[in-house]
C-alpha cells in the first residue's frame, strides 16, 4: 500500500481516492433518498412493467 500511496503522491493523484469515495458515498445516498420517496402508486405501476412487455409479444 506504500508503494501505492507513493506513487499518486509524487504523481499528483493523491486525494483522487478521496475525492472518488466521497462522489460515490454522495451518489449512493442520493439514490437510496430517491427511493424512498417514491409513492407507493409510482413503485405499484413500475413493479407491473414486466406484465406489459408479455402482452406486447403476444
Amino acid at each position: 500500500m506504500r508503494l501505492i500511496d507513493g506513487l499518486l503522491s509524487r504523481l499528483g493523484m493523491a486525494h483522487y481516492g478521496v475525492v472518488a469515495l466521497l462522489l460515490f458515498f454522495g451518489l449512493f445516498v442520493a439514490i437510496v433518498i430517491w427511493t424512498m420517496t417514491r409513492s407507493r402508486a409510482e413503485i405499484g405501476e413500475q413493479a407491473d412493467l414486466w406484465k406489459d412487455d408479455e402482452d406486447r409479444e403476444q
